[in-house]
């Protein structure tokens, strides 16, 4: 204080500690004041002991930071004639900032009232001195925890009580105590308090401003119960008698949300500011005082179908800074509204022209053209994501995809081994990574590749028997590699071909698919592990691995049916019918069927 203030005033309150000691230790004036449960008496014996032009008001757990001791020198020496509100910001728990009037003149009939939430504001008001908002800041360190903020709040609770028991008729006392009630989230409490002081029409003639800050939280109260008719109803009151406030407004638009009334929402946070900050009882935070009124606006052009616009606002708004998420999910819950429509991808496009649209938006824009067919436009956005962030994994795998799917298999593990060496191996680009490689029957590269002994188990021992390194490995590498496959089974048993198959009941298909070539390749009787592993071929497109399987398979089944129909879907894959349409003459004669169950276009080849 002192780099800025001519006079410091401090009034002790009766500390036990050694506060005095430290005061007369220093240049300051030392008043005593005997602790009567009321914050105002307190704050007025000090502003009695003030000889200086100005007031400024500090808590004990309050400081000013350096940056803001010009400001107040500079301020000082205006003319002592309006108040100014400064940004007081807690720290620790809550993190929560606000407007507070925090200097003002220092007059005889400027004093602060109410024993809880002591106010000098309506003395201000009641001289004709505007209220002016200051850019200086006031950091407030008291509340460093919930248990201390709880703490406090029950402090002032008992204070309160103890009042309105005292002094039954002290209207505003019962109010505070609602307040306080709805604070720590006793809402029974909150409603048996504040509910007659809003059916209270004197109450409504004496104190104007109490009362709409009554019904407001009494509205809020009921909102916790889903009562949005009953809380629309009392906030419209309080409209049409003429107040405004952010508080107000938000809360009123999120019942006309609710009640599915969004026009009505957007019209009343259109038509007022949701941030009006004049000195009220209750300091609204700030920060959450927006956040509450984009979210609402933007949830109510939802509801409106302006799916676009209320993207926009939650993009425009939401800088990842913020203690609020809400306009980030309602952000996600838009854009996946946007993707399940069939206009998605204009929509989308009309998105990313936007100074607001992020890498993921035009992500989800490439998304929409790949399920419109627009193969060509999806790439270039990809490769623009790319461009923008290179470390978008989801758009490094879809570009991989689309190319793999135009047969650029070199292409796209080139690109998803650039991502890994942005990522590390650990990203969800090495399975992809691993299955290129597998498809190319690159299998020195998959073994080549470091990971944990038990991750990607299932390709790598594919690769070892693809490879014949199967044939050289001794007996520990092999069970160092089958490790997982062992421990899933449970088994001290021989290890065999059979047993190996076994354990993938807990694979992936993909993992399932790399296990079944391995087993069938190195026991191509192994029908079940011979049936995935076709499938999977056939799948691909890679019919003559297929083939090969299958004719391994017949060899040592001569007899089984299901071979000749593999046989059967291999050939129609290769478009040779003829040879098809044998396949499924023979499988139906070892299944007992007649020649008529042959595929009308086969049967006409044969």
């Amino acid at each position: 204080i002192k780099p800025f203030a001519d006079e410091i005033v401090v009034v002790d309150t009766g500390s036990e500690d050694d506060t005095l000691e430290i005061l007369q230790s220093l240049d300051v004036k030392i008043g005593h004041f005997k602790w009567c449960d009321d914050f105002a008496a307190a704050r007025n014996a000090s502003l009695d002991l003030a000889t200086g032009d100005w007031i400024m008001w500090l808590d004990a757990d309050d400081y000013i930071p350096s940056s803001e001791w010009p400001k107040l020198r500079k301020l000082k020496k205006m003319k002592p004639d309006k108040g100014f509100m400064f940004i007081l910001k807690n720290e620790g728990h809550g993190k929560e900032s606000f407007w507070q009037l925090r200097m003002f003149p220092n007059l005889p009939n400027i004093r602060f009232i109410y024993p809880v939430h002591e106010q000098v504001a309506p003395s201000l008001e009641k001289a004709g001195f505007p209220l002016i908002k200051a850019d200086v800041t006031v950091v407030h360190t008291g509340y460093d925890s919930r248990e201390t903020v709880l703490a406090k709040k029950n402090r002032n609770l008992k204070l309160l009580l103890r009042r309105t028991q005292a002094q039954p008729d002290d209207l505003l006392s019962r109010l505070f105590v609602g307040l306080m009630y709805f604070s720590i989230d006793k809402i029974e409490e909150t409603i048996e308090y504040l509910g007659p002081l809003v059916a209270d029409r004197k109450f409504y003639a004496e104190h104007r401003e109490p009362y709409a800050i009554a019904a407001i939280f009494l509205a809020r109260a009921h909102l916790k119960y889903d009562r949005y008719e009953e809380a629309k109803r009392i906030l419209e009151n309080i409209l049409a008698c003429g107040h405004k406030s952010g508080l107000l407004f938000v809360t009123l638009s999120k019942c006309y949300n609710q009640l599915d009334l969004p026009e009505k929402a957007l019209e009343l946070l259109e038509k007022y500011s949701p941030y009006i900050t004049a000195p009220t009882l209750i300091p609204s935070d700030l920060e959450a005082l927006e956040s509450n009124a984009l979210f609402q606006k933007a949830l109510a052009l939802k509801k409106m179908g302006r799916l676009k616009e209320a993207f926009l606002l939650c993009r425009k708004h939401s800088d990842g800074t913020s203690r609020f998420d809400d306009l980030k999910l309602l952000a996600e819950d838009i854009a996946k509204e946007i993707e399940s429509r069939a206009d998605a991808a204009r929509v989308f496009e009309g998105i990313i022209s936007s100074s607001y649209a992020t890498p993921d938006d035009l992500f989800r824009y490439a998304n929409a053209l790949i399920r419109d067919g627009d193969l060509t436009v999806a790439q270039n956005a990809y490769e623009d994501v790319l461009k923008r962030d290179p470390l978008h994994i989801r758009a490094r795998r879809a570009l991989a995809a689309l190319l793999r799917n135009k047969g650029r298999l070199a292409e796209a593990a080139s690109l998803l081994e650039e991502g890994l060496g942005y990522s590390g191996t650990t990203s969800d680009l090495l399975p992809d990574l691993l299955d290129l490689y597998f498809e190319q029957k690159q299998w020195e590269k998959i073994l080549a590749i470091q990971v944990r002994e038990d991750a990607f188990w299932p390709v790598r021992f594919a690769a070892y028997v693809h490879s014949g390194s199967i044939l050289e490995a001794s007996d520990e590498e092999i069970y160092s590699l089958l490790k997982p496959a062992i421990h899933s089974l449970g088994t001290s048993t021989e290890l065999t071909i059979e047993k190996i198959w076994e354990s993938s009941c807990g694979l992936n298909q993909r993992e399932k698919f790399y296990l079944a070539t391995a087993c069938a390749k190195l026991d191509p009787s192994l029908k079940s592990a011979v049936s995935v592993a076709v499938g999977g071929y056939l799948d691909r497109g890679r019919a003559t691995d297929a083939l090969d399987l299958i004719e391994q398979f017949i060899q040592h089944h001569p007899d089984d049916p299901d071979g000749f129909k593999w046989l059967a879907k291999c050939y129609e894959m290769q478009g040779a019918k003829e040879a098809a349409a044998l396949s499924h003459k023979q499988a139906n004669k070892l299944s007992g069927a007649s020649s008529f169950e042959v595929p009308g276009v086969l049967e006409k080849a044969l």
